[in-house]
C-alpha cells in the first residue's frame, strides 16, 4: 500500500511541477509539437515517393515478378529472349497459385519513333492487349483513343501496326489519335527494321518518364518485326492483388520452373535502384530523427535544469526530511516524460490529420517535373502515407531524447545537500 502510495505522489508532484512555470512548460510542449509535426510529415513525404516510385514502376510495366532468361540479372539486355516460353506459360498456368494471380507474355525493344525531322528515343512493350489488363495500369492511363484496337484489313496489308503512346509524344509530335509515325528498332540481323504505326491511343501517366519514354504495341507485331516470326518472348509479368502474397508466389514459381534455364525474379530484383533507395531512406530516416531529436533535447534539457536550480530550497526541503533520493530523481525525470509525451501526443494527431489530407489530395511537384525525371519514374503527384512504424520510432526516439535531457538535472538534484539548499535560500 504504501508503494502505491508513494508512486502516486511522485506522479502528482511530477505532474504539478510542470505546470509551475505555464509559458516555459508551453515553450516546451510546442518545442516537441513542431518537432513531432516535422519528423512525420518528412517521413511521410519520404514514404510517398518512395511508394510513388515503386507502384509507378510496377503499374508501367515492371510488375510484381518476372520470370526472365537465365543470366538476365548479370546482364541486364532487353535483347534477351526466353526459350520454350509457351511450355512455361503452359506450366504457369498449371501452377497452383494463389488467387489474385494474373500474368502475361512480353516483348521489349529498344527503338526510334520519328515523324519528319522529329524522333524520340523509346522502349517498345510487346504485349498481349486482352492479358495485359491484369499486369499494368497503361488501360487506366488512357485519356483519348482505345487499347490498342486493331487496325482495317487493308492497313494490315499495307504493313502498319497499331500503337499506344504517351501524351508526351502525342504532343512533341503534334499529332492525333488515328495519325501515323514510323518505328525503328534494329532486328535479329543487327539491321534496321521500319514500321508504319497508327496511334490508336494515347495515355497519361503519374510520371513524365513513363509517358515520354514507353510505346506499347502487340508482342506479335513486335516479333515479326524483329525475326519474321511471332514466337518472341522477353520475359512474363506478374500482376498481384495483394502485395502480401508476392514471397509465396514467387516460391512457387521459382519449385514449377526448374527445369527450365530462368529467372524469377521480384520487383526489388528487377530495379536494384529501388533496394538502394529503400536502404537510403531507412538510413536517412533515422538521422533525421537523431537531428530533430538533437535540438528538442536540448531545449528540454534547459527547461528541467532551470527548474530544478529554480526549486533548490524546495528539494533541500524534500531531502532534509527524509525523501529517498531516488525519489528526487524519478519525479525530476518524469517531468522530462511528461513535458515529452504530450509535445509528442499534439504533435502525433496533429501530424496525422495533416498527412490524412494529403494522402487523398497529394502534393502536386508538377513544377520540379523535370526533376522529379532524374528519381526513375516517379510520380509529379506526392500521396504522403504513415505506417506505425513510424509512429513508434519517432515515439522511442523522442523518450530516449527525454531521458538524456532530464538525467543531468535529475542527478544534479540528488547531488544537493539539504543544509546549502536552506543556506541557499
Amino acid at each position: 500500500m504504501k508503494q502505491r502510495f508513494s508512486f502516486a505522489v511522485l506522479f502528482r508532484l511530477a505532474w504539478r511541477n510542470i505546470w509551475r512555470q505555464k509559458k516555459r512548460s508551453l515553450m516546451i510542449l510546442s518545442s516537441a509539437a513542431v518537432g513531432m509535426i516535422g519528423i512525420l510529415f518528412t517521413m511521410g513525404f519520404l514514404n510517398g515517393i518512395l511508394n510513388g516510385m515503386i507502384q509507378s514502376g510496377i503499374d508501367s510495366g515492371l510488375g510484381y515478378i518476372q520470370i526472365r532468361p537465365s543470366g538476365y540479372a548479370e546482364k541486364r539486355k532487353n535483347g534477351m529472349f526466353l526459350e520454350k516460353p509457351f511450355e512455361i506459360e503452359n506450366k504457369v498456368k498449371n501452377a497452383h497459385l494463389p488467387a489474385g494471380v494474373s500474368f502475361s507474355l512480353r516483348m521489349e525493344r529498344e527503338a526510334m519513333l520519328k515523324l519528319d525531322n522529329k524522333s524520340q528515343g523509346v522502349t517498345v512493350l510487346g504485349v498481349e492487349p486482352e492479358t495485359e489488363l491484369g499486369v499494368s495500369s497503361f488501360h487506366e492511363w488512357l485519356k483519348g483513343g482505345t487499347f490498342l484496337t486493331d487496325v482495317s484489313e487493308r492497313e494490315r496489308e499495307l504493313g502498319i501496326i497499331p500503337c499506344l503512346i504517351g501524351e508526351y509524344n502525342l504532343k512533341k509530335f503534334e499529332i492525333e489519335v488515328g495519325d501515323f509515325l514510323i518505328l525503328t528498332i534494329s532486328d535479329q540481323m543487327g539491321s534496321s527494321s521500319s514500321v508504319r504505326v497508327k496511334v490508336t491511343g494515347y495515355f497519361q501517366s503519374p510520371a513524365e518518364p513513363i509517358d515520354k519514354f514507353s510505346v506499347l504495341v502487340k508482342r506479335k507485331d513486335l516479333s515479326n518485326l524483329f525475326s519474321g516470326k511471332s514466337d518472341r518472348v522477353s520475359y512474363l509479368v506478374f500482376g498481384l492483388e495483394n502485395q502480401k502474397i508476392e514471397s509465396k508466389v514467387l516460391q512457387i514459381l521459382k519449385q514449377t520452373l526448374t527445369e527450365f534455364q530462368v529467372a524469377v525474379m521480384g520487383y526489388d530484383e528487377m530495379e536494384p535502384a529501388i533496394s538502394r533507395m529503400i536502404e537510403m531512406y531507412d538510413q536517412f530516416s533515422y538521422i533525421f530523427y537523431l537531428i530533430l531529436m538533437l535540438g528538442f533535447g536540448l531545449i528540454l534539457f534547459d527547461t528541467v535544469f532551470m527548474s530544478v536550480i529554480e526549486r533548490t530550497y524546495e528539494i533541500g526541503i524534500l531531502r532534509s526530511i527524509g525523501t529517498p533520493s531516488g525519489f528526487v530523481f524519478s519525479m525530476v525525470l518524469l517531468e522530462a516524460f511528461f513535458l515529452t509525451l504530450i509535445g509528442v501526443f499534439i504533435g502525433g494527431v496533429l501530424s496525422s490529420g495533416i498527412i490524412f489530407y494529403y494522402e487523398y489530395h497529394g502534393i502536386s511537384l508538377s513544377f520540379f517535373a523535370k526533376g522529379m525525371e532524374l528519381m526513375a519514374k516517379s510520380a509529379s503527384t506526392i500521396y504522403p502515407s504513415l505506417d506505425i512504424k513510424n509512429f513508434v520510432n519517432a515515439l522511442i526516439l523522442s523518450v530516449i531524447a527525454s531521458f538524456f535531457a532530464g538525467f543531468f538535472p535529475a542527478w544534479k538534484s540528488i547531488r544537493i545537500k539539504p543544509v546549502k539548499a536552506l543556506l541557499h535560500q
